[in-house]
């Protein structure tokens, strides 16, 4: 291969890279725009705030429950839960625990 034949194969990979990069960054640009409408969105949105709510609701029965799978896993005795469920929810008994 000659020089000049070099030299214009590795200007249009670089000339080819750089095109690219920019067309890339540019997609990443649209990308991230639009998962931040979508994430900002009234639909997503109302449903984040209806998850939140429901855990605040079950975090303190969530809590007991996992204190009793880490104690029967432990073999110690759990100890009953501190705080009273806020829903109706059943409540599950678990292997080992005592109620």
């Amino acid at each position: 291969m000659g020089m000049t034949i070099r030299t214009a194969l590795l200007a249009g990979i670089a000339i080819g890279a750089v095109g690219a990069v920019v067309l890339g960054k540019e997609r990443v640009n649209d990308l991230r725009d639009k998962a931040k409408d979508l994430w900002q969105g009234p639909q997503v949105q109302s449903t984040l705030r209806k998850a939140d709510r429901f855990m605040a609701d079950k975090a303190p029965t969530l809590h007991g429950v996992g204190e009793a799978v880490v104690d029967a896993a432990s073999g110690k005795e759990s100890e009953p839960a501190k705080s009273e469920p806020t829903s109706t929810a059943s409540t599950t008994v678990l292997p080992g625990s005592t109620s």
